[in-house]
């Protein structure tokens, strides 16, 4: 990883994002852009004193981390894509975001900032939620067996060599709670279903590359195998694909994708499927 970009708006959460940002790019040895967008809603002139006030603030950020080093870029413009262009022109592996502020009346209505940033981006974003206390050395990866669920998983290789990665995937078993669903015929189709998940697991893995990353293969729903996943293994950093949906849908991402980004349990790397992958 040659270079990581961080968003920020100065808030706290985005004091975390650039935080976390500086601490990965020192471990990983990768240059640092910082950017920051100014809405260009507001008048031409207002807008540039904001913009060179906004350099000023974080030159002083920077300054607090003795010996960071990382280059500025504040520019005028609509911050989605102004942020994907900055990152694509410093040709960023990485973007690293502070979480949305919640607005929930608007946010039931619209795609959050975040969520349009993941769903047009095309490297991986990281969302941090957490304070950085230390580095991740623990790593969750949901995975559905999917494109997009390697590039979680080689992503999150990359950017935490050192971390534990562990990979789960959950498998629902249909009609199990329905009446006249005996124990025996439950179990039958649970060990048929369970055959079937690791064949296909074992093909994901050797289609994909992805070598000393087995996944387990856990019965229950994405949320109660992440649930418990949570709470037993505890990781500090969460990786998941994502899959964009064509249409006009409010989730581009798919629902569950869109609850963890706007409300992450720790801190989000989302790696999305790009058009044409499955």
């Amino acid at each position: 990883m040659k270079r990581i970009a961080v968003a920020t708006d100065l808030s706290v959460r985005s004091d975390r994002a650039i935080e976390r940002a500086l601490a990965l790019a020192h471990d990983l040895n990768a240059e640092l852009t910082v950017i920051s967008i100014v809405d260009d809603s507001m008048p031409a002139d207002l807008a540039e004193t904001v913009a060179a006030s906004t350099r000023d603030k974080l030159r002083k950020v920077l300054d607090q981390h003795k010996g960071a080093s990382a280059d500025i870029d504040v520019r005028v413009g609509d911050i989605v894509p102004g942020i994907l262009g900055i990152a694509a022109e410093t040709d960023a592996d990485l973007l690293v975001l502070g979480l949305h502020r919640r607005r929930d009346f608007m946010d039931a209505l619209r795609q959050t900032t975040m969520e349009r940033i993941v769903a047009l981006s095309r490297i991986p974003v990281l969302l941090v939620q957490g304070a950085v206390t230390g580095p991740y050395e623990k790593v969750l990866v949901a995975v559905t067996l999917s494109r997009a669920c390697a590039s979680a998983v080689s992503s999150a290789g990359r950017i935490v060599p050192g971390a534990e990665i562990r990979a789960v995937h959950a498998l629902h078993i249909p009609y199990a709670g329905l009446t006249g669903a005996t124990p025996a015929s439950t179990a039958a189709m649970e060990k048929a279903m369970r055959r079937e998940a690791g064949e296909l697991a074992e093909a994901w893995q050797r289609d994909f590359g992805l070598t000393g990353v087995e996944p387990e293969i856990i019965t229950g729903s994405v949320h109660q195998v992440l649930d418990a996943e949570l709470k037993s293994f505890a990781p500090q950093l969460l990786s998941i694909g994502a899959h964009t949906r064509s249409g006009l849908g409010l989730h581009r991402l798919g629902a569950f994708t869109a609850e963890l980004i706007r409300q992450p349990p720790v801190d989000l790397l989302v790696a999305r499927a790009l058009t044409g992958q499955r």
